[in-house]
Parts: C-alpha cells; sequence; structure tokens
C-alpha cells in the first residue's frame, strides 16, 4: 500500500506506473488487485474476515501476529489459542470451474451446510475460479471437495498459504 495525500495522489500514482513499466509492468485496476490477492491467497479484513476473527482462523498468523513482541490486546488469547487450544473453522483457497457467489453457502458430500464463501473472481489467464471460504477444521485440508451453491470447490490449501 501506499499512502499519499490528496495533492499528492496523482503524481504518485504516475511515479509508481514509471517504476512498474521499467520492469515490465504497468497499472492495475481493482479487478486485478482483486485476482492478485486471491491467488496467494490473502483474505481482505471486512470481507474475508473481521474483528470477530482469530488471526490463525484468517490465515494470519505469519503475517500479523508476532509470539516474542511485548504485550498487545488480545495477546493472552491468541497465544492460548496457538499453544493450547483448537480452532473450529479456517479460512481456506478454492478452485473451481465458475466462480461461486460471495456467501454462498458451502455443503458436504451429505448437503450438510458447512461453511459460507466470502470472495472469489474468475481468473482468464488460468481458466478457472478462486475463492475463500470456511469450512470446519475437520475439513480444512487440501484436496477436499466440497460444493458451494451449484459449484463444485476443491480446496487448495489454508488462506495465507500457497
Amino acid at each position: 500500500f501506499v499512502f499519499a495525500t490528496p495533492e499528492t495522489a496523482a503524481n504518485s500514482l504516475a511515479e509508481l506506473v514509471r517504476a512498474a513499466e521499467r520492469v515490465g509492468g504497468g497499472a492495475v485496476d481493482d479487478a486485478g488487485c482483486e485476482l492478485a490477492r486471491l491467488r496467494s491467497g490473502r483474505p481482505r479484513f471486512g470481507v474475508d474476515f473481521s474483528d470477530r476473527n482469530y488471526p490463525q482462523e484468517a490465515g494470519l498468523k505469519d503475517l500479523a501476529v508476532s509470539f516474542s513482541k511485548g504485550c498487545y490486546l488480545g495477546q493472552e488469547v491468541v497465544c492460548t489459542l496457538e499453544h493450547r487450544g483448537r480452532l473450529k473453522s479456517y479460512l481456506v483457497r478454492f478452485l473451481s470451474a465458475s466462480e461461486p457467489r460471495a456467501g454462498a453457502a458451502i455443503t458436504d458430500a451429505n448437503g450438510a451446510e458447512v461453511g459460507s464463501i466470502t470472495s472469489g473472481v474468475y481468473d482468464p489467464e488460468h481458466g478457472h475460479a478462486l475463492s475463500l471460504g470456511y469450512v470446519p477444521r475437520a475439513l480444512a485440508c487440501a484436496g477436499k471437495e466440497l460444493l458451494a451453491g451449484d459449484t463444485r470447490v476443491t480446496i487448495q490449501a489454508l488462506a495465507g498459504q500457497t
């Protein structure tokens, strides 16, 4: 992320685009950012997780949690969960032929609702859709096939992992 004042935003963006063009890149729109985010399996606050999720549940442990820093708000709960607890669910990255809609219920082989899709996008370069959603811990393993609405989805990895 780049933070700029309203007065310097246009010049900052132009400078970043020129730098990207020098190495063979260019400007990316919101859809391109969303595609890159889901390719990397990175959750987005307010979309894939909120203040009601534990960092480990949302795939944020390596990105946003320190077990060696001094005290911080919520440290005891996060640390206890890491060393003694068991999460009920995990945010996972799915692969599918078509894009399931955000909010679609995820069901298991018996038709029982087990979670929901939080975000998704179609990847035209690779010819498949990528999405994130929560599933119970027992189902959160690579290769597991589930349904999101009418779309068959396959778990690739836990969110935040490649």
